[in-house]
C-alpha cells in the first residue's frame, strides 16, 4: 500500500472551461502519475474550503493505454448550488466503483486524475487531493507493536449515535467524526471547529448511495473545517496507529462491529466506525464506540479483535490533523 498526496493543483493542466448560468466550472488533469507499487484497489480523499466544490476522476493506464474515467463523486456543503453525490452504476471489463473504491480486476501502476472545479478561488480554496493505494494480492506481515503508545489515552468528548433517533442505525460515522473535530476545537482552542453529530450527518450524507458512510465525503467534511486537513488512509498494522496515539492524534477506524466483539467473521452489513482514543497498559486497543448510549462510549476491546475487525476494511482510517502541524513520519508512505 501507497499514499500520494498533493497541496497544490499547480502541476495539474487546464483541459477545459465551461460556463453554466453564474457559475463557471474548470477541468484539470494530472500528470500520468506512477506510484511505488501496484495496486487494484484505490481510495480518495479530497479538502477544499467550505466555499468550493469539487469532482475527482480516475483513470487507469492499462498497457500504456489510457482507459476509461471513473467518478469518484461530487463534492460540496453548499448541496443547493452543487449536488453532492457518489456516481452509481460504474462496471466494466477494468474494474468497478463501490461507492468510494475504485476496484481494479487486474493490479495496474499508472493513472491520472481529473478535478473539476466549480466556486472559490482554486489557488486559495483548495487544500489538498489523495489518494490510497493497495494491492490485495499481498497481506503485510504483523508489526513489532509500539509499546510507548500503551497506557497512553486520550479524553475526547463522548457522542453516541444512539441519541438520535434517525441515526441510531446509521450514524456511526458522523458521530466519530463529531468527536474529532470536538478532540480538536479544545486542542486547539477554536471551539468553531467543532460540530454535532446531526450537523456532520448532514454534511457528509451521500444521496445516491444513500447514507452517511462515504469515506471520501466524511474526510472532506472534516478537512473542509478552517485549519484542518484529513484524508483516508490505508494502513498494514496496528502499530501505525500506536504511533499516531503516542502523538495525541486520535483517527476514526473502519471495522466488522461483530468481529470487534469477538466473533469469528462478520454479521451481513455490520460495517462500523470507531474512534481510536488509546491503549491500555496491554496493548489493548480503547476506543470511543458511538454505537452505544454515552455513558458507556468508551471502552476496550482486545487487541486481536480490534485488528480482525479492522482488517475487514483493509485497516481503513479517517486521520485529520492542523495543517500547522507536521504529522509523525511514517516509515511505510502510508500517510
Amino acid at each position: 500500500m501507497a499514499l500520494q498526496r498533493w497541496e497544490s493543483l499547480a502541476d495539474f493542466t487546464l483541459e477545459g472551461k465551461e460556463t453554466k448560468g453564474s457559475e463557471t466550472q474548470l477541468t484539470l488533469l494530472s500528470p500520468l502519475i506512477i506510484p511505488p507499487i501496484e495496486w487494484n484497489q484505490l481510495v480518495p480523499s479530497w479538502n477544499v474550503s467550505t466555499q468550493a466544490a469539487i469532482s475527482v476522476e480516475v483513470r487507469v493506464w492499462v498497457k500504456e493505454r489510457p482507459g476509461r474515467w471513473y467518478h469518484m463523486g461530487n463534492w460540496s456543503l453548499d448541496t443547493n448550488r452543487f449536488p453532492r453525490s457518489s456516481v452509481s452504476g460504474q462496471r466494466d471489463g477494468e474494474g468497478r466503483v463501490e461507492t468510494d473504491t475504485l476496484v481494479l480486476k487486474e493490479a495496474a501502476r499508472q493513472f491520472q486524475l481529473r478535478v473539476g472545479w466549480a466556486a472559490g478561488d482554486r489557488v486559495q480554496d483548495f487544500k489538498q487531493l489523495a489518494v490510497s493505494l493497495l494491492d490485495t494480492r499481498l497481506s503485510a506481515p504483523p508489526l513489532a507493536p509500539n509499546r510507548k503508545a500503551w497506557g497512553h489515552n486520550m479524553t475526547l468528548p463522548a457522542r453516541s449515535q444512539a441519541d438520535y433517533p434517525e441515526g441510531i442505525q446509521s450514524w456511526c460515522s458522523p458521530a466519530a467524526c463529531s468527536m474529532l473535530l470536538g478532540w480538536w476545537a479544545r486542542e486547539l482552542d477554536r471551539p468553531e471547529v467543532d460540530a454535532e453529530v446531526p450537523e456532520v450527518a448532514r454534511g457528509v450524507f451521500d444521496p445516491q448511495w444513500p447514507g452517511t458512510g462515504n469515506w471520501a465525503f466524511n474526510a472532506a467534511y472534516l478537512g473542509s473545517r478552517k485549519g484542518l486537513r484529513s484524508m483516508v488512509c490505508r494502513l498494514s498494522d496496528v502499530q501505525e496507529l500506536e504511533l499516531l496515539i503516542e502523538h495525541d492524534i486520535p483517527v476514526a477506524a473502519s471495522v466488522s462491529y461483530g468481529m470487534l466483539k469477538g466473533k469469528p467473521a462478520p454479521d451481513a452489513a455490520d460495517g462500523h466506525l470507531v474512534v481510536v482514543v488509546g491503549f491500555n497498559p496491554a496493548g489493548d486497543v480503547l476506543v470511543n464506540d458511538p454505537g452505544v448510549r454515552q455513558s458507556k462510549v468508551r471502552r476496550p476491546f482486545a487487541r486481536q479483535h480490534f485488528r480482525d475487525a479492522w482488517g475487514k476494511s483493509r485497516n481503513t482510517i479517517y486521520l485529520v490533523w492542523p495543517e500547522d502541524r507536521a504529522l509523525p513520519l511514517n516509515p511505510y508512505g502510508h500517510w
